[in-house]
């Protein structure tokens, strides 16, 4: 592994791979690393048995969690004892630093490591049979305890038939923590056992809204965890990953011994994703000190305990495309939960949504225990889940009677694009396809200052998609257009009500200084009138239109009247595009100008 010290940083560093995609730590190799490993101190002096840390996907837990299994486990290899000297992997690394207290554990304990990140499919038998054959490679990585003389014939008939995928699904349910116990017959010391990714199975179960299937997943899942978890005379320690706590009414029932580390605090906050120190250090690294800005805008604004943190993922991508600035963590899966959870929200939680877009924040009572079926009704809880999946961030917080009540932000611009395709969506009741084309018609349109193409395609927007009873007021059509617009195109700062001139401006968009094409963006102000028709002119087309366009023309008039461009061209834009846009009901127009600015 190569670290990021001052001496590495010449043109050559950018030979140095970064770890994309690389969930196992032997496996870094030559590739760029942070060292994170004083986690595994901070267990140690801990003193917990089991802990849980939750934290959103994408943030470093697989990789955490194999770095774990590296230090602490008795080598093996092809399911045999290995004589490596796996301390190897970490005498460059801080951990090697700390003490014999610390390194005298490397290399000591026999491990279980199970993820079950995979177990995603569609009904409860397959799930099932997926974790069984999870369970089943792990019995086989330990294949040497098949001929154990420390095992008794029984022993070795349970080990094989898990081992053999022939046991039935009641053992299981005992699965752990009989392999927790050969493993002690074995060595002598007892088992550390790592979980990741433990609640994909029962989120999976809840996505697929069959009660039945949930239902069952909740009780194999609380049997497989309490088993191996609770009062297990031969598990040293028990370390869970996940993106939620699973309520302790469900999963956890009866396991009171566990500890769980939520993005909420603060002591174990550092080890995932990357701090800013990190950050700067890596961007040095690559050489990449001017992008530190752009960085921080599109990737940071996480807050762990106390800690800024950065998207590692994104951060790395960011990287790897030579400082292209993208949603990367919003597009690397399914985000159907996400998606769940927001379709279900109601009026009034939508209205928050919309206000996010515009940098608003909001307040709600956190609960780090996770019921699913509470999501489809709880508010509250669909914050909660927000939250600690990562696409909200705490930005204050007090204790209220034992509650902890949170004030809420979208973390960062590429989150901000998850939040405006969720409000398009909510007025484009369409196929997906049909509404990113005419998205893309409409950006191409509004870069050719062709006003007429623009009111065609939000023409066509409106009547073949959205709901007339979600576009009641200025606000909503506002919203509307910031979705669109957002959720589209990239290289602009696109902000609502924002400050400009003499007064506040519907929308702004300014062309991001470091994009390639700044120069050659144009700046663009729309202003938005909404006229709420009566009778006689929703019968009368011609009526509707004249109404329409000197609404229209009022708004773009109201774009110099109260010098809305100043800050545009303040900010150095050669050219402004100005639209009046006027809406009613299902009716659009459009009108523009152009203002050539010499610098």
């Amino acid at each position: 592994m190569i670290m990021p010290t001052n001496e590495t940083l010449n043109d050559k560093i950018r030979q140095t791979p970064l770890p994309l995609g690389i969930d196992i730590f032997a496996n870094i190799g030559n590739c760029y690393y942070t060292d994170k490993t004083l986690l595994v101190k901070d267990i140690i002096d801990s003193g917990i048995q089991t802990i849980l840390f939750t934290r959103p996907r994408r943030f470093g837990k697989t990789l955490a969690m194999t770095m774990l299994q590296s230090y602490f486990e008795i080598p093996t290899d092809k399911g045999q004892l290995s004589e490596e000297d796996t301390s190897k992997y970490f005498r460059h690394l801080k951990i090697w630093q700390q003490g014999e207290k610390y390194t005298s554990e490397q290399g000591k304990y026999p491990v279980i490591m199970l993820s079950f990140k995979g177990v995603k499919a569609s009904s409860f038998e397959e799930n099932i049979y997926d974790m069984k054959k999870i369970i089943g490679a792990e019995y086989q990585r330990h294949e040497y305890l098949r001929e154990s003389g420390s095992l008794n014939k029984v022993d070795k008939e349970f080990f094989s038939s898990i081992a053999d995928g022939k046991a039935e699904e009641s053992d299981y349910r005992m699965s752990l923590l009989n392999l927790s116990q050969f493993l002690y017959k074995h060595h002598g010391q007892k088992a550390i056992v790592l979980i990741d990714e433990y609640d994909k199975p029962i989120q999976t179960a809840w996505e697929i809204h069959d009660d039945d299937f949930y239902d069952r997943m909740i009780v194999f899942m609380r049997a497989l965890m309490v088993n191996v978890l609770k009062t297990n005379p031969y598990l040293h320690k028990g370390i869970l990953t996940g993106i939620t706590r699973i309520s302790k009414e469900s999963i956890f029932s009866g396991l009171n011994n566990i500890i769980v580390d939520t993005i909420l605090d603060n002591r174990y906050s550092e080890y995932f994703g990357f701090t800013q120190q990190e950050t700067d250090e890596m961007l040095s690294f690559y050489g990449m000190d001017d992008k530190k800005a752009e960085v921080a805008e599109w990737y940071n604004g996480y807050i762990f305990g106390e800690t800024e943190i950065y998207n590692p993922w994104s951060l790395l991508k960011y990287i790897e495309s030579e400082g292209i600035a993208l949603p990367y963590w919003v597009n690397t899966s399914d985000n159907k939960l996400v998606g769940d959870v927001l379709e279900n929200i109601g009026n009034e939680d939508a209205t928050v949504l919309e206000s996010f877009i515009n940098g608003g924040t909001a307040s709600a009572t956190i609960d780090t225990n996770i019921i699913y079926p509470e999501l489809e009704y709880n508010g509250e809880a669909a914050y909660s889940l927000l939250l600690q999946s990562g696409y909200l961030k705490c930005i204050d917080k007090e204790i209220i009677r034992g509650k902890i009540l949170c004030t809420l932000k979208i973390p960062n611009a590429e989150l901000e694009t998850i939040y405006c395709n969720e409000i398009v969506n909510r007025f484009l009741k369409t196929d997906n396809h049909r509404s990113v084309n005419a998205a893309n018609s409409f950006i191409t349109a509004m870069l050719m200052n062709d006003a007429v193409e623009m009111q065609k395609t939000l023409q066509r927007l409106l009547l073949n998609t959205c709901s007339y009873f979600d576009l009641t007021e200025e606000k909503d059509y506002q919203n509307f257009m910031l979705g669109l617009l957002a959720a589209s195109i990239y290289g602009y700062d696109i902000k609502g009500n924002r400050e400009a001139g003499h007064g506040r401006t519907d929308i702004m968009m300014r062309p991001k200084t470091n994009t390639k094409n700044a120069k050659r963006l144009p700046g663009i102000i729309i202003e938005i009138k909404h006229h709420e028709a009566v009778e006689q002119e929703k019968s009368d087309p011609k009526l509707m239109d004249k109404i329409l366009e000197k609404a229209a023309t009022e708004a773009l008039d109201q774009i110099d009247q109260m010098s809305y461009t100043s800050e545009l061209q303040s900010a150095g834009c050669s050219q402004i595009f100005k639209f009046g846009a006027s809406f009613s009901g299902k009716n659009a127009k459009v009108v523009s100008a152009a203002v050539a600015i010499r610098n």
